[in-house]
């Protein structure tokens, strides 16, 4: 019986470690902004993102790997644009990861002067 236990708390354990980045994964959007997020590695939280922000004529878009930390995802573009700053994008989720939260330094080069990603909030949508 102690063996059953065990074995039945030891799996509750595994399930509960893969869990630790997997519901991060997903489609994040607002009326502006979009974030797609692939989780690539659970264990050490690498990802795969690309977001978008789309207001009025003006547009950006960044493809990068990054690496999940608690409820925050940081990326980098995958390809430096020649001539770019070192960008770097910042979702901070809630805690249920419903939500998120996007900044970004040094990332003008990837969108246009009356556009960024500062302060824009997206809901999860699947």
């Amino acid at each position: 019986m102690k063996k059953y236990v065990f074995a039945l708390c030891a799996g509750c354990l595994v399930t509960s470690a893969y869990a630790q980045h997997a519901n991060i994964e997903g489609f994040y959007s607002s009326e502006t902004t979009s974030l797609q997020i692939i989780l690539l590695d659970d264990d050490s939280g690498v990802a795969a993102a690309s977001t978008s922000v789309v207001i009025g004529g003006c547009s950006g878009t960044i493809v990068g790997i990054g690496k999940v930390s608690g409820n925050v995802l940081q990326f980098k573009p995958y390809k430096k644009e020649e001539g770019a700053e070192e960008c770097v994008i910042t979702a901070t989720f809630n805690k249920k990861r419903t939500k998120a939260t996007i900044e970004e330094s040094q990332c003008g080069y990837y969108h246009g002067a009356s556009c960024a990603w500062e302060g824009q909030s997206v809901n999860k949508k699947r």
